[in-house]
């Protein structure tokens, strides 16, 4: 017979994932069209514990670049080998609270599925996708004073 959690152990586990969420929130937590430079590397790998999978490598340069062109434009770009995702954002559009965001992305690889079923890769499931996409978003915050942003976010996207 299977014995039940009481609503106090359930209760407790949700309350210690709360507090870790909570714990490693950012002092100030900047939403869309980020204001700061940034130019970032990052390379990684990812290894099944059991089994086997395809390979799971990848490496892309992140680029953020506020005031790109005029002072109200931002531009971030995430680049791969064969991979592009940019949006340029333009600040205060509509309010002064609202930015608006155009995107394009695509390349190889982008739409790729890997079936794997309990812990085995099948190959005859799985296949490679490339993709392209372009966008519009809308960024409105809620909340101008406070330090921590609350966004509404409008996307529409068509994606081939």
């Amino acid at each position: 017979m299977k014995q039940r959690k009481g609503r106090g152990e359930r209760g407790s586990q949700g309350w210690v994932s709360a507090l870790l969420a909570l714990a490693f929130l950012p002092s100030v937590a900047w939403a869309q069209l980020d204001p700061e430079k940034r130019r970032l590397i990052q390379l990684g790998y990812n290894q099944p514990l059991e089994g086997s999978a395809p390979i799971a490598a990848y490496g892309f340069y992140y680029y953020n670049r506020p005031g790109f062109i005029e002072t109200n434009i931002t531009l971030r770009l995430a680049v791969a080998p064969v991979y592009l995702d940019g949006e340029l954002g333009f600040r205060e559009v509509f309010t002064p609270n609202t930015d608006l965001g155009i995107g394009i992305a695509g390349g190889g690889f982008g739409d790729t599925y890997s079936e794997i079923r309990e812990g085995r890769y099948v190959r005859g499931e799985s296949f490679p996708g490339h993709s392209a996409e372009v966008s519009a978003s809308i960024y409105h915050r809620l909340n101008p004073d406070w330090r921590v942003p609350a966004w509404v976010i409008g996307r529409a996207s068509m994606h081939r």
